[in-house]
């Protein structure tokens, strides 16, 4: 999927991955306005947008607004790109999405309803996941200029308990990712106030201990 300032692009992928994106075939086009995130689900008949505050609920097929679901707070000091990250299960059963209020939301898309708030973050959410069984949610979270909170938290659902906090140090988080039962978690960094080298981390999330890094000289993950 491909986004712009009032629409997004959904292609459909090519096994050849040295096809450009321009001869890919348009599955849909939609009129979203200033989509600030993008999921979609696996079977690629569910997209999700953030817009503003809001969440719009996608039926990529027919191209038809589902739903907008409300429950980020608006900060007065920005116009737009309240909602930064938005993320689905594989079954499309639960979303979470995180803005820059500094919240994870959860919610049930078969309810259209916001289940649990996550609340803790100490900065604004750069990127969130959560684990395909629903279980499990984790956001990344600090500005460029506030190395103390690069960090990446991981969250009981069920409960709303900040089961994980961990701190990236060589990068500022631009990227989560959690495995299917949400027992580790993948982070990328990406811009640092003295390198431009970007780093995957995979964390333990029941130890707390950072199992890995990988480090990719001169790269600057953004996603």
């Amino acid at each position: 999927a491909l986004a712009n300032c009032d629409e997004v692009v959904f292609l459909q992928a090519s096994p050849n991955p040295a096809e450009a994106i321009e001869d890919q075939p348009i599955i849909q086009r939609l009129g979203w306005s200033s989509p600030t995130a993008i999921a979609v689900s696996l079977d690629g008949a569910l997209g999700i947008s953030g817009n503003g505050v809001n969440l719009e609920i996608w039926d990529l097929k027919t191209g038809a607004r589902l739903d907008v679901l409300k429950g980020h707070s608006r900060n007065p000091e920005v116009v737009e790109m309240e909602v930064i990250a938005v993320a689905l299960t594989p079954d499309k059963r639960w979303a979470v999405s995180g803005a820059i209020d500094r919240t994870v939301r959860v919610w049930d898309l078969s309810a259209r309803r916001c289940i649990r708030t996550l609340t803790g973050n100490t900065s604004g959410i750069n990127c969130v996941d959560i684990s395909a069984n629903g279980k499990i949610a984790a956001s990344g979270i600090g500005a460029i200029d506030d190395p103390a909170n690069w960090n990446v938290l991981v969250w009981d659902v069920e409960t709303g308990r900040c089961i994980g906090k961990f701190n990236e140090s060589d990068g500022q988080v631009c990227s989560v990712h959690l495995t299917p039962r949400g027992d580790r978690v993948i982070s990328a960094t990406g811009y640092h106030l003295f390198a431009f080298d970007g780093r995957i981390s995979v964390w333990d999330v029941g130890t707390g201990e950072r199992e890995k890094t990988l480090v990719f000289k001169g790269a600057n993950f953004s996603s």
